[in-house]
């Protein structure tokens, strides 16, 4: 028997019995048992969804990590910042979600009036009074403030 599988009082470790024929010992022993499998079995549910848990953090803050990335921020921000003049020149103002209207979000007007509306951006990047035709410029900033845009 090697000296890893023995112990102080001469008998086999945990999972290992003492063996003196010859062939060194140390055959791990089966053990199982049916509370051992039941403690196995709820650990391992528990760690997946530990596991999941940490995953969807991390999708979470990598995702808010792009928000609030340099020169970026929330809608909001973006809104402070175009009435401060220094948002993008070709944006007019920016709205928030109306509580009245159903699936309001905030949105970007353009600053050139066409056919009597300021066409506008929404969030998600769908059209909102118009097709609204910001530069390219403008968009990148818009993305940065939480914006989808194409």
């Amino acid at each position: 028997m090697c000296l890893a599988q023995s112990t102080v009082a001469g008998e086999g470790g945990p999972s290992y019995e003492v063996r003196n024929d010859g062939t060194g010992g140390g055959v791990p022993v089966e053990q199982s048992t049916p509370i051992l499998d039941q403690l196995v079995s709820i650990a391992g549910r528990r760690l997946a969804l530990v596991v999941s848990i940490i995953v969807s953090l991390e999708e979470h803050r990598a995702a808010w990590t792009v928000v609030h990335a340099t020169d970026g921020g929330t809608p909001k921000d973006a809104q402070k910042k175009v009435l401060r003049d220094q948002g993008p020149r070709d944006i007019a103002r920016i709205d928030e979600p109306e509580e009245s209207v159903p699936g309001s979000q905030w949105h970007a007007h353009k600053k050139k009036v066409v056919n009597g509306k300021q066409p506008a951006l929404n969030k998600d990047g769908s059209s909102h009074d118009g097709e609204p035709s910001f530069s390219s410029k403008t968009l990148k900033w818009l993305r940065k403030h939480g914006w989808t845009t194409r």
